[in-house]
């Protein structure tokens, strides 16, 4: 079971590491044809993938103002940002599985 999820985990890395790689050579193509860099910001993935009226509790806070700006903020960082913390954090779970337990001895 160990070995499934550290093997899952990888490849979850992987693949986050894969498409990173995608998105930058998108951009650099873009910025070599146009001149101009267009960074890709996370929010992108949310309103490419939920309805559009999905973030509108979002867009017409009231309350809890402090807390919308903090996610606003994340939300602004680049796509590209989010796959590699994404992708070392599932590489990071992935060795921790790979650590031996208190009763296994390694050679």
């Amino acid at each position: 079971m160990r070995k499934l999820c550290k093997n899952a985990a990888c490849l979850l890395a992987v693949i986050f590491f894969v498409v990173m790689g995608c998105i930058l050579l998108f951009q650099v193509f873009l910025w070599l044809y146009v001149g101009d860099w267009e960074g890709i910001p996370a929010i992108f993935v949310l309103v490419w993938i939920f309805p559009n009226n999905f973030l509108d509790w979002f867009n017409y806070a009231e309350n809890w103002v402090g807390v919308k700006k903090v996610i606003q903020f994340l939300l602004e960082l680049p796509l590209t940002l989010w796959l590699l913390v994404l992708g070392f954090g599932f590489l990071s779970i992935g060795e921790w599985f790979d650590l031996p337990s208190p009763n296994e001895k390694r050679f």
